[in-house]
């Protein structure tokens, strides 16, 4: 197996994975992430969320020992309000997306757990899309806490899968329809776009692709 270099640009936001060997196999390790950082949105509503958390964990506890003292009341509150908190703060963070990885045969959204595969040929079209926070309705999933994750719906659209964390977002429809945010959106719809016109079933490569940019 072929070793791996890993170049990684700053300015651009993603890394490329290609061998120092060139082989038959070569179109199935070459591989580009994009990075996607959090938006205001996202960062306004993290902060609250744990200094909330922060203020509620240490004010009821304190109110309790300050009434009845290292009584069972007291540690039972202190360990369950420990254990609601961690636990929405760690899965909240741990299901948010970290890159999205494109490669000519598969779209990832790497998530420290439970990462998304979109295989390239079932993806239809991508484009460029703005939406206000407040034309989402959530249906089920996170509105903010480390990321805009799960399944909303949006008027004109229907229900639409969210795996984004800025409002850079980038629709793609294939077995779903889904919602990312790169940061870099036109340097990512632009490699996603050519590996489907190469990569994608016949039908598609017939059709092309969608691929669909505002004007600024």
């Amino acid at each position: 197996m072929h070793s791996i270099i890993i170049l990684y640009s700053r300015f651009y936001g993603l890394r490329l994975y290609t061998p120092l060997a060139v082989s038959s196999h070569m179109s199935d390790v070459l591989e580009i992430e994009y990075k996607v950082s959090s938006g205001k949105i996202v960062k306004r509503i993290t902060y609250f969320v744990v200094i909330l958390f922060i203020f509620l964990g240490v004010g009821i506890p304190a109110s309790i020992y300050l009434a009845d003292g290292l009584s069972p009341v007291f540690l039972f509150t202190t360990v369950l309000m420990s254990v609601i908190y961690v636990s929405i703060l760690a899965g909240s963070w741990a299901f948010s997306p970290r890159t999205y990885s494109v490669s000519e045969k598969t779209l990832k959204i790497k998530r420290p757990i439970k990462s998304i595969t979109i295989p390239i040929n079932t993806i239809t079209s991508i484009e460029e899309r703005d939406f206000k926070f407040t034309q989402l309705r959530k249906k089920m999933g996170n509105s903010g806490l480390f990321s805009i994750i799960g399944s909303f719906s949006i008027k004109g659209d229907g229900t639409v899968w969210f795996y984004a964390k800025n409002s850079n977002y980038v629709m793609i429809h294939a077995d779903k329809k889904y919602v990312l945010s790169p940061d870099d959106r036109f340097m990512f719809m632009n490699q996603i776009s050519k590996h489907i016109e190469r990569y994608g079933n016949s039908s598609e490569k017939g059709d092309g692709v969608r691929f669909l940019m505002r004007k600024k």
